[in-house]
């Protein structure tokens, strides 16, 4: 029960605890430290965000290899290799956490894994900044990043879409060597 409370404004009151527990009840004044805001989506197609989702991978998994993964804004999907298992991936949906449940998929024959550390990250950063203008795609309503094998090369593809106008892609080597753009018309 409550001890030490004799009702007089401004005490503190103390409750007894066993075992050595804290006996006080912190007072909730003007001293207390700011309450934190939950942080927002991460922001995956910034250098911050994907160097940060690149490390929560290697955090996680102990590896940074892929096959290939579909990266936007506050969310990434990634098919990352099993151990113990090389006829299967796993694809684990990302916004902040890895907190659902992957998704067991076959691995295609003579597919070849990437990883996410050969990615240039200064290079795939200022391409998505770049897309809208170079593939005549004004003010984009979706951008995101397809990273997979194409021709038995990693390659990553920045897309960016606009309904009213159409969509266009620059697809380039993980070292930010372009391969592929298609310009919207």
């Amino acid at each position: 029960g409550l001890a030490g409370d004799n009702g007089s404004s401004g005490s503190t009151p103390h409750i007894t605890f066993p075992s050595g527990l804290p006996t006080e009840i912190p007072s909730s004044g003007p001293t207390d430290s700011p309450t934190q805001k939950p942080a927002g989506p991460p922001q995956l197609l910034t250098k911050k965000g994907f160097v940060g989702f690149r490390d929560a991978v290697a955090e996680k998994f102990g590896s940074e290899r892929f096959l290939n993964a579909v990266i936007y804004p506050g969310y990434a999907s990634i098919q990352l290799p099993i151990k113990g298992d090389s006829a299967h991936t796993e694809s684990w949906y990302y916004n902040g956490t890895f907190a659902k449940t992957p998704v067991k998929i076959p691995m295609r024959p003579g597919a070849k894994l990437a990883n996410l550390r050969d990615v240039r990250v200064s290079k795939l950063v200022s391409t998505i900044a770049r897309a809208p203008k170079a593939l005549h795609v004004p003010r984009p309503t979706s951008t995101y990043v397809i990273f997979e094998p194409r021709d038995g090369i990693a390659t990553m593809a920045v897309y960016v879409t606009n309904a009213a106008t159409g969509t266009g892609y620059w697809t380039m080597k993980l070292n930010g060597t372009t391969t592929f753009r298609y310009r919207n018309p």
